[in-house]
């Protein structure tokens, strides 16, 4: 069994403390960096988070942030080739991972997320955990060259790393969770690993609370609430998500598939419901994906920012705002911030 030292166990509590004494975002990834690179020697260490909805634009806390965020796109292009989240993508668990004990070193240098991305960042020794749960963060430690982590290294990564999520959680609940000046969106997320015949395989911490808070009893094992089931058999190719209300919350159902060779997966994604879900919403005809562009700019976004956010490009936000603007009956975004507010357009 795998132990840490005294020592390791009182530098720890005290980085937790400096976690949990931060005041914004900002301030307790850099503490997590920080922790990182005092607790495990390395040559630098990496916190990156994406917003819940798997679609907003991933952020990162790192000496190297500035080249991280210049690859996204080549990682985009080799996401399935990197063993850490092929291996959090199957077994959906916080374990940390090192890239050697997933895959020998020879046949990474092989893969184009090595030579794209892995080897403009000088990573050959890699420690990383991820984790999703409304604050999808995933922690990295690297190292160029030398020997590669121990047990004792893992085992510091994951004690520390749910503290970071739950730092952030505790700012979201006293509303000082923002980033690049604007909230942060932030809900409960889960995630079901699905086989070929579309039985649940793993599932993620939550997921169990979730399906049972919004579809009742759970299913016999391995398998769906019915509702689920019927829209994976019948659902056309378009919209690949499913919402379900309950009281004040929604969750949001979504297949993603791709992400693993044998398996696909549902994003069950719950966030308070949005103040145009309502009657009069419903009533003018608007799509779901019409409600969330609403939403959004009633919360202040440009066509850009809602791009980067819903994953799609600003000309389908321009043609979403005007359908939008043709089915409200409005002429200007404030306009329409005061309709989805509860105001009257004039």
């Amino acid at each position: 069994m795998t132990r840490i030292t005294a020592q390791d166990a009182a530098d720890l509590s005290e980085w937790v403390r400096r976690l949990y004494d931060a005041t914004t975002l900002d301030g307790a990834a850099a503490v997590c960096v920080e922790a990182m690179t005092a607790l495990v020697p390395c040559d630098w260490s990496s916190v990156s988070f994406t917003p819940h909805s798997l679609a907003g634009k991933r952020r990162f806390w790192s000496p190297e942030s500035a080249a991280q965020h210049a690859l996204v796109e080549p990682f985009r292009a080799y996401y399935q080739e990197h063993p850490i989240w092929r291996a959090w993508w199957e077994q959906l668990a916080p374990t940390a991972h090192s890239l050697t004990e997933l895959v020998p070193s020879a046949q990474l240098h092989n893969t184009g997320v090595y030579q794209e991305v892995f080897r403009p960042l000088r990573i050959e020794r890699l420690l990383g955990v991820a984790m999703a749960g409304g604050l999808d963060f995933a922690l990295g430690i690297i190292r160029s060259r030398g020997r590669d982590f121990s047990p004792r290294d893992r085992l510091l990564m994951e004690l520390l790393a749910p503290h970071l999520s739950q730092a952030a959680r505790n700012l979201a609940r006293a509303g000082g969770l923002t980033l690049d000046g604007c909230p942060c969106p932030v809900g409960e997320v889960a995630i079901v690993a699905l086989d070929a015949a579309l039985s649940p395989r793993h599932l993620s911490p939550g997921a169990g609370v979730l399906l049972r808070r919004y579809f009742g009893e759970p299913p016999p094992a391995r398998s769906l609430p019915f509702a689920i089931s019927d829209w994976l058999a019948n659902r056309d190719g378009g919209d690949d998500s499913l919402e379900v209300a309950s009281g004040s919350f929604r969750l949001r159902v979504r297949w993603l598939g791709g992400l693993h060779a044998n398996l696909s997966h549902l994003v069950l994604c719950e966030t308070p419901a949005p103040a145009l879900a309502t009657t009069a919403a419903a009533s003018t005809g608007l799509t779901a994906r019409e409600r969330e562009v609403a939403a959004a700019i009633a919360r202040g976004r440009t066509n850009a920012q809602i791009g980067d956010e819903l994953a799609i490009s600003p000309r389908t936000v321009k043609k979403h705002v005007e359908n939008i603007f043709q089915k409200v009956d409005v002429r200007t975004r404030s306009g329409l911030a005061a309709w989805v507010l509860g105001g009257r357009a004039n």
